[in-house]
């Protein structure tokens, strides 16, 4: 089979009709919000960017790109904001609905700019302007830009975050599903991108003109909302919001409280980033990258734009051919998602592309010609490429790994707080070195009359290669990250569903005790039973209670209970847990397999398994007994087995081609154990009937015998 079509139905297969429905419901809403993003960025840098140049001519003192950098900046520090503030929110809420809100907040955000513009004086590019004509915009001060884009980088801080939280509300926390939906959502979402970029600058911005090019981004973001607002609630886990919710204040203290929940999310995110090896090299790996390549696209690509080309709006077509490198990773990570099977490969190479940036520095391109966008566009496709393919492995591991921490802390969720410490992490470097680094391209551009080959040298050739260095030696960090591509990661197995793991490990986790957050409830209960029992409660029984035997070995903190192992035993003990854990994993899968082929037998249709304790059929469409079944395949049984079959019709029912079915996987023994029963039965009818005809036949010759003797 084709190797495409082979992988689309194995994605389709490994998802619940459930997880579809929600998964294609959250594409559609995403394509339409990257669409309206890529104008409204689009549009409000060339806007920046024009209106100091602008400004240039009166004051004569180069401001635009330090000015740029402040909007964007400061954008980004308020995106910290928004991020930091849904750690809370989903645990209070259900996802979707906080995603849904803050997009249609978003939405009305973005459109003051245009209400502005307006308002005073500004129109649509008349038809045949000439281009670096720029009385057609509305005379208001441009530094008004600012706190309106602020404002609008609180709502997008949220719901860039909530895309990388949401995924595992949606299919749980198996990375295959996880991998697999990133990649897929990735894909429609810089296919949207690219088309969206291409679109504001080749036709949104040379016939509105880039104050009203973006008057489409409230719509989108409108149609965006109404979409996820759809998407089915029952999929979304609800034990822990429940468990939180309960005893919770009003919302006017919770907002009072946000100010500690801001720190507590950092101090918790930084906690687990810093106190545990498997997560430290997701501050390079991750933030730091993440870096890069927005100060790619937001920084380099208007500052080449605006001093190489001469034309702001040309920024975005580099911006689209970054968006479509990012579409190519994503849809080889799709495609080849079993291949490469952890970020490490993807990082190595996202670091080796972003040396790609070297020839801009020694590149002197004529002014005017849009050809050379398209070139720095096509040089920018594989720096994005690897930077996508890191990214969308990367936020599956995140949410794997993190997903079977996530009860732990009762104030936040832990995923949502390592996302958001990464996150505020990234934009409080983008917010600093945007500014101090426009600053020193608009000196170099002010000392060379608009020439800035020596400033990009710094800010891209130079700096890009610390990062790459930086990101480069991260990948190393994690154990079992030396060998070119990686099977596992901190020999922990991800490609399972989380209810298989609790199975597996009969309640070991990882990283259960997070030093400052509040304990559960139960294991508040747990304790107050052992002191009413007559037990003691010691620091060294409550840290033997609150972690693994298997952890506290390997992080060396037996000795806190005065326990004393070797380093070759905890490593030993290591190996056996791995070993374990892949012995286990076979187990379940020849389990596993062996359910699909006995539910199909029984079900004559397509099965595929839930996480849960129920699996789902599509119905080939002929009668079947799904709710108890005897197995009477035969139809030579006696007349108490008919008058068994007799009754059994009554419960059947004609199903039709495609129907779908939820069976429990119990239900599915008792069926088989029904139809051997039944089976047996007809077993022995039919021996007990192969006697009577030997017994018939038998009398039947010794008759003819006897009859033969009389006439002799």
């Amino acid at each position: 089979m084709v190797r495409p079509i082979a992988v689309l139905r194995e994605t389709w297969n490994i998802y619940t009709p459930l997880e579809r429905r929600n998964i294609a419901i959250y594409i559609a809403g995403i394509m339409m919000y990257k669409f309206g993003l890529e104008a409204f960025n689009g549009s409000i840098i060339a806007l920046a960017t024009n209106r100091y140049d602008e400004l240039e001519k009166t004051t004569h003192v180069s401001i635009t790109f330090q000015r740029v950098g402040v909007l964007t900046g400061l954008n980004q520090a308020f995106q910290c904001i928004g991020s930091i503030l849904i750690a809370p929110l989903i645990k209070r809420y259900p996802t979707k609905n906080v995603l849904a809100c803050a997009v249609l907040v978003f939405g009305f955000m973005s459109s003051l700019l245009l209400i502005l513009d307006a308002a005073t004086g500004g129109k649509f590019m008349p038809r045949g302007w000439p281009k670096d004509d720029f009385s057609y915009y509305g005379d208001y001060d441009t530094d008004a830009m600012i706190p309106i884009y602020c404002v609008c980088g609180i709502v997008y801080g949220m719901v860039e975050l909530i895309r990388r939280v949401i995924p595992r509300d949606l299919v749980g926390g198996n990375i295959q599903k996880l991998r697999r939906m990133d990649s897929l959502v990735h894909i429609f979402y810089e296919t949207s991108g690219t088309a969206g970029a291409f679109c504001t600058a080749l036709a949104l911005i040379p016939r509105l003109g880039n104050n009203f090019s973006f008057v489409i981004t409230p719509i989108f973001f409108a149609a965006a909302s109404i979409l996820w607002y759809f998407i089915h609630e029952e999929s979304i886990p609800r034990e822990v919001r429940a468990s939180v919710t309960e005893g919770e204040p009003n919302y006017v203290k919770a907002v009072i409280s946000g100010f500690y929940l801001f720190f507590e999310s950092v101090g918790t995110g930084a906690k687990l980033i810093f106190t545990h090896r498997k997560f430290i090299w997701l501050l390079p790996g991750y933030a730091i990258a993440l870096y890069a390549h927005r100060y790619l696209e937001n920084a380099i690509a208007p500052a080449v734009a605006r001093r190489y080309f001469g034309n702001s709006a040309w920024s975005q077509i580099m911006v689209g051919g970054s968006n479509f490198g990012e579409l190519l990773g994503a849809l080889f990570v799709f495609m080849f998602t079993n291949l490469v099977q952890t970020p490490i490969p993807w990082l190595r190479l996202d670091a080796l592309g972003l040396l790609i940036v070297w020839y801009l520095p020694y590149w002197r391109p004529p002014r005017n010609d849009v050809a050379q966008a398209w070139i720095v566009a096509a040089t920018f496709l594989p720096i994005s490429f690897g930077w996508a393919a890191g990214d969308v492995s990367l936020a599956a591991y995140i949410q794997a790994s993190l997903a079977r921490i996530e009860s732990k802390s009762q104030n936040v969720s832990a995923l949502g707080a390592v996302m958001a410490f990464l996150y505020s992490t990234y934009i409080v470097m983008y917010a600093i070195a945007s500014a101090c680094l426009g600053t020193y391209i608009d000196r170099i551009s002010d000392r060379d009359n608009d020439e800035i080959h020596g400033a990009i040298l710094n800010v891209a050739g130079v700096q890009f290669t610390i990062i790459s260095v930086l990101v480069m030696v991260s990948t190393f960090v994690p154990k079992g990250a030396f060998s070119l591509n990686p099977k596992m990661l901190s020999e922990e197995v991800l490609d399972m569903d989380m209810e298989d793991e609790d199975d597996e490990d009969d309640g070991e986790e990882d990283l259960e005790y997070i030093p400052g957050a509040r304990g559960n409830r139960k294991e508040r209960h747990d304790s107050h039973e052992l002191v009413s029992a007559g037990g003691v409660i010691t620091p060294q029984a409550d840290l033997l209670a609150s972690k693994s035997n298997y952890e506290l070995i390997s992080s060396g903190q037996h000795l806190e209970m005065g326990l004393h192992f070797s380093t070759a035993m905890a490593s030993g003990v290591m190996m056996k847990r791995a070993t374990h854990r892949a012995a286990e994993q076979a187990r379940r899968d020849r389990m596993k397999n062996a359910m699909v082929d006995l539910a199909e037998f029984l079900l004559d249709g397509e099965v595929t398994f839930g996480s849960g304790t129920t699996c789902f059929v599509v119905m080939r469409g002929r009668e079947d007994d799904c709710a108890s079944t005897n197995g009477n395949g035969g139809g030579n049984g006696s007349i108490a087995e008919d008058k068994e079959d007799g009754d059994d019709k009554s419960r059947r029912s004609s199903v039709a081609a495609g129907e779908k079915k939820t069976v429990n996987k119990a239900r599915l023994i008792e069926m088989a154990l029904e139809k051997m029963r039944a089976q047996e039965r007809e077993i022995e009818m039919l021996r007990a009937e192969v006697e009577r005809l030997k017994m018939g036949a038998q009398q039947e010759v010794e008759d003819d015998g006897v009859q033969s003797m009389d006439t002799s």
